[in-house]
């Protein structure tokens, strides 16, 4: 679904972990793949919402991309649709090495898991 604030339309889903390199299973490969197609009907929903000069942002719990930060079928999905920006988290841990944004096609991408970002508020746009 998607929800219109003013000029700033938001959709998404929960999507899934983006398979990295010989690491998919069965399982793994079936929730993705639905998880994409409730992706795609989020971004239809806002692109008819949309008006001229609204802003569309994305939210999904997990990254869209692997953690070499390549293209995923969610990634094609944002760059095809016009998403103006796309807010994750997941990531956790002191450990984690994940860049706060990241571009990508024009799109800004933004890490916003609590702890890696101190419970701040993030601007996005």
């Amino acid at each position: 679904d998607a929800l219109k604030i003013g000029d700033v339309i938001v959709c998404g889903s929960r999507g899934w972990s983006t398979p990295e390199k010989d690491h998919n299973t069965p399982d793994d490969k079936k929730i993705y793949d639905r998880e994409l197609i409730r992706m795609e009907l989020s971004l239809k929903a806002a692109q008819k919402l949309k008006k001229e000069g609204d802003k569309t942002v994305v939210m999904i719990h997990y990254p869209p991309f692997n953690s070499r930060l390549e293209r995923s079928p969610f990634t094609e999905l944002y760059s095809l649709y016009g998403a103006d920006a796309v807010v994750y988290g997941h990531l956790h841990g002191k450990d984690c090495r994940a860049a706060k944004v990241v571009e990508l096609d024009g799109i800004k991408y933004y890490l916003t898991s609590c702890d890696l970002v101190s419970n701040k508020l993030v601007r996005i746009l």
